[in-house]
């Protein structure tokens, strides 16, 4: 246990040098013999992840030793969809999210499919953002049709999925958690790929 003045003492040295970087702890204690307030404080070193001063100078050192990137591309599947309309599959492109609760169509592409429209029991409330524009607008989705997807060389299915119709999406099909989760599909981000662990496949 060390005192007032050896915590102070520490403090000042800190100040003084820039080699010694330690965190102080001043912890209020009372003496229940007498009610006379005493303190109590502890000297911690350096933790591992290096605590530094806030000036710039550190400030900038610290950043530079960031090496991930700020932004990544997202993750798009080039796939075919069967409609009714026409005898040939529809091309589109997927983004694939795993941070969408909801499997999501633009409503253009589910025309151009021609596959049934259902109504959804109890609409989804969301939010849209304008594009190039801070405004955001509260509609509700009430419709979606049954969607399976398959790879371009036709390697591989998906399970039919539930997808919301909604206008203004970023990309054609939004492939959410349910379509990433009723397909057991693994995705790894260091090499952008999606595998269906019971199938082995990979797109």
């Amino acid at each position: 246990m060390l005192t007032i003045a050896n915590t102070l003492a520490a403090k000042k040295a800190k100040v003084t040098t820039k080699t010694t970087k330690a965190v102080s702890a001043m912890i209020a204690t009372v003496d229940s013999s007498d009610d006379v307030m005493s303190a109590a404080a502890a000297v911690l070193p350096q933790s591992p992840g290096g605590f530094s001063s806030d000036s710039d100078e550190d400030a900038d050192i610290s950043h530079r030793n960031v090496s991930a990137p700020l932004h990544v591309k997202h993750l798009f599947w080039n796939c075919q969809i069967h409609g009714l309309i026409n005898d040939f599959p529809v091309k589109t492109r997927a983004l694939i999210d795993n941070g969408m609760h909801l499997v999501l169509i633009r409503p253009d592409l589910a025309a151009e499919l021609g596959l049934k429209k259902y109504h959804l029991h109890v609409p989804e409330v969301v939010d849209v953002a304008l594009k190039n524009t801070d405004t955001k607008i509260r509609c509700e989705l009430s419709e979606f049709i049954k969607l399976s997807l398959t790879s371009l060389d036709s390697q591989w299915t998906s399970q039919t999925v539930k997808a919301i119709i909604a206008p203004g999406l970023c990309a054609p099909v939004i492939l959410g958690l349910p379509f990433l989760q009723h397909n057991s599909i693994v995705t790894d981000h260091a090499s952008c790929t999606c595998i269906d662990k019971n199938q082995t496949m990979t797109f």
